[in-house]
């Protein structure tokens, strides 16, 4: 057996065994290297890498050999020598010689043929991840690529010192010094943070100092954007959650393989200051400072780095620290310590001048409480009302039997939010995070097109509320833009679906499309494409609320091909899935419209096979279900007529799909509504299959349930759905030959229609629905056999 394929079987017992638990890896590995000693040894030769965290730019590197000579040059750079070895590969120093300019560089680079897809996904992320990032604490990337070996690789900035342990250990700095050298560190993590990238591995061996005593943050191979609320363990092996954890620095939530999240970092910052002040930390303030950055629950540790920042400068200065319990004896104590002089020569002065002085520090410590308390007070609401919205709400959404939680939880988010935007601080970025919210909120309350709460109204006026705010703020449009975007896509989803003012629709979403054109090229980032595809996805709306197949078939081509512009580790995602199915399930819409019936179910499928895919591996979730169970309504509808068994395929597993939903969701008048229309659909089918008195029954139960909802809260949408519904039960009980029941319909359903025509509410899809209505009713009137 060649070294070549002895690597890569030790690769794959490695990240095998990585993903096994800690007590039972040694047994596993007796097992599958049983008589194979040179296997045994690269597996441990790597895990030893691993521990040392290996691979790390300027950093320690294990032992393992690496046979394969390195290329004489890469990327325009010739290689001069390893400066670092590890299981995965070594790291080069490098210097540019093509004659543009001088510059020395290392160079990182993978052994050829030895990782899995998974890990080398690993390597590029943190090329991509690296090159969002410019400031002067983080390691700079210069270029990158894959050898003709197809190794892949990264140039980036040589570090010219020495790793914080090393340094603290040979150099042996004050107390002042190491606690600046943090505060470069945190600075480097809040810049990271702003640029919605977690760095997911702080350790002190990932902070270089370099020879002019500056922090260097180093080594993204593990970080991830902040907007990817993917878990910890999902769609990777055991290996690349292994290499994203370092014991003892990682956050008890990451151990756990829960979300992404910013917390995470403040605790390994916590940890990392622990490391750094050493025998020092006794001191009771620090002690508070490293407590609340390493609390166990993320919302009890510092709302952001510069948080944990700020109360270290301001333990250095003297001043009251946020994280320490004390009253106000603590702040006075600390006051007079900070003016020595003063107090000493107000001593010595007049009675009067004590009183006074006295009173201006009760004052002052007064005043002093009530900022900390406030400040606090704040930023726990700018995050709980955040983690309200958009982490605990998307979570019950695929729990069943929460509705009562999640309205609760509505109500509660709504009021923070509402204090949020009221604020008079002027952070432009708090006003954003606050219309983000509402707007998240009022998708939640009800916004069509998805499930929600059917609080239509509470919903309308959060998205008048954050618009308003989006289209004030002072941030530039690359910032404001995908979420201003986005609410107005939400907003003309109301006036599609809820005023049935399809014209209205159209204006806003041309608003929302001129606002994301703003925004030049090389400054939309991921928010911008989510905001542009939600745009797409409510214009296929309005388009086949309008009757138009070819701009559906226009706009379903162009949602597609839109992926392919998306950042490279977002075109093969979930979300990506979902856009396709969204795109195949239009063009199967319109091939019912343009009676192209094989090629409408043929794409209605495909969008169904798209939809069961992320259903099996995200279960439960409510848009991936909705637009399922519409895939699979409108494809009965087509299949209908041309294909029975496919048809009855097709209106079987959307019944069953909207009982999922309903399960989750039993008071969503959306699906309450939708589950009407699928009971239609199987009321018209037992007609056609003969069984007329049962046929009858279901669709008088389905006019009774949008009677009985119009009854609740009229709205334009349920009258044209029971205006349709009549119509079908004159339909079906002319069939079962129960004329008079059938003429009863038919008048229903034109007096039903007129009072939409009369308020200019009627759909045109509806009206189109009821062919020959007028003549049925007039015949009716002079006791004309309908049949």
């Amino acid at each position: 057996m060649t070294d070549a394929t002895v690597d890569r079987e030790a690769i794959r017992l490695f990240e095998a065994v990585l993903a096994l638990p800690e007590d039972a890896r040694e047994a596993w590995l007796d097992e599958h290297t049983a008589e194979r000693p040179e296997l045994r040894a690269r597996v441990e030769a790597m895990r030893a890498a691993d521990q040392a965290a290996s691979l790390r730019t300027g950093g320690a590197i294990g032992d393992v050999e690496d046979d394969a000579p390195p290329p004489e040059r890469l990327g325009g750079y010739r290689l001069l020598e390893r400066i670092g070895r590890g299981g995965m590969g070594s790291v080069y120093r490098a210097a540019r010689d093509i004659g543009d300019f001088d510059h020395v560089a290392a160079i990182k680079i993978v052994k050829p043929g030895l990782l899995s897809e998974a890990l080398v996904d690993r390597f590029r992320r943190e090329r991509q991840t690296l090159a969002r990032l410019s400031h002067p604490g983080i390691a700079r990337l210069f270029g990158g690529g894959e050898t003709d070996e197809g190794a892949p690789y990264i140039i980036m900035e040589l570090v010219d010192g020495v790793s914080l342990p090393v340094w603290i250990e040979t150099t042996s700095p004050d107390l002042a010094t190491r606690l600046t050298l943090f505060r470069e560190a945190c600075a480097a993590v809040a810049f990271a943070h702003a640029n919605l990238v977690a760095h997911r591995d702080i350790t002190p061996s990932n902070i270089l100092v370099t020879a002019d005593g500056h922090a260097k943050l180093i080594d993204f191979g593990i970080a991830r954007g902040l907007d990817e609320r993917t878990a910890e363990g999902a769609g990777g092996s055991g290996s690349l959650k292994s290499l994203a954890l370092t014991p003892g620095f990682a956050a008890p939530e990451r151990q756990s393989g829960e979300a992404i999240s910013t917390a995470a970092d403040i605790y390994s910052l916590g940890r990392v200051l622990n490391r750094i002040v050493g025998a020092d930390g006794q001191d009771g303030e620090l002690r508070a400072i490293i407590a609340r950055a390493t609390a166990p629950e993320p919302a009890d540790r510092y709302p952001t780095a510069d948080a944990l920042a700020a109360d270290v400068a301001a333990y250095q200065a003297g001043e009251p620290v946020a994280a320490y319990p004390a009253g106000r004896g603590y702040a006075l104590g600390k006051f007079v310590r900070r003016h020595r002089l003063a107090v000493g020569s107000a001593a010595a002065g007049l009675l009067l001048i004590l009183a006074a002085l006295a009173l201006s520090l009760a004052l002052y410590v007064r005043a002093e409480d009530a900022r900390r308390t406030e400040a606090a007070r704040f930023q726990q609401l700018r995050s709980l009302a955040r983690f309200m919205v958009f982490d605990l709400n998307p979570r019950l959404e695929r729990v069943a039997g929460t509705v009562d939680a999640r309205l609760a939880l509505a109500d509660r988010a709504q009021s923070y939010l509402t204090a949020l935007a009221a604020t008079p601080r002027s952070d432009p970025t708090l006003r954003l995070e606050a219309a983000q919210g509402l707007i998240a909120l009022a998708k939640a309350q009800g916004v069509p097109s998805q499930p929600h709460l059917a609080r239509q109204d509470d919903a309308r006026r959060n998205l008048t509320r954050a618009i308003g705010m989006l289209r004030a703020s002072e941030l530039p449009p690359s910032e404001k833009a995908p979420a201003l975007a986005d609410g107005l896509a939400a907003l003309a989803m109301m006036q599609l679906h809820v005023d049935t003012k399809p014209e209205g629709a159209r204006g806003t979403l041309k608003e929302a499309s001129a606002m994301l054109d703003t925004v030049p090229a090389a400054e939309r980032g991921w928010p911008w494409y989510d905001a542009r595809s939600g745009l797409r996805a409510a214009q296929l709306d309005v388009a086949l609320l309008d009757q138009k197949p070819d701009e559906i078939g226009q706009l379903a081509d162009r949602l597609e091909r839109e992926i392919d512009e998306w950042p490279a580790e977002r075109r093969h995602g979930a979300r990506a899935a979902f856009d396709r199915a969204t795109a195949d399930y239009n063009r199967g819409l319109r091939g019912y419209l343009t009676d192209d019936l094989q090629a409408g179910v043929a794409a209605f499928e495909r969008a169904e096979r798209r939809l069961a895919a992320i259903d099996a591996v995200r279960p439960n979730d409510p848009r991936v279900l909705y637009l399922l169970a519409w895939v699979r309504y409108t494809g009965y509808g087509t299949a209908d007529g041309i294909d029975q068994p496919r048809a009855s395929r097709f209106l079987a597993d959307a019944e069953a799909t909207i009982g999922r939903l309903l399960a989750i969701e039993p008071r969503d008048s959306a699906l309450l509504a939708f589950s009407g229309n699928i009971g239609g659909a199987r009321a018209q089918s037992l007609s056609t299959q003969g069984q007329h008195e049962l046929a009858v029954a279901t669709q008088q139960q389905v006019v009774r349930r949008y009677a009985a909802s119009l009854a609740a809260k009229p709205a334009p949408a349920t009258r044209n759905r029971l205006a349709l519904a009549q119509f079908v039960l004159g339909n079906i009980t002319l069939r079962a030959g129960r004329q008079a029941e059938s003429c009863a319909a038919y008048s229903a359903a034109q007096a039903t229609a007129a009072t939409l025509k009369s308020r200019g509410e009627l759909l045109g899809f509806v009206e189109e629905g009821m062919p020959g209505l007028t003549d049925k009713v007039e015949r009716c009137r002079a006791d004309a056999n309908l049949r």
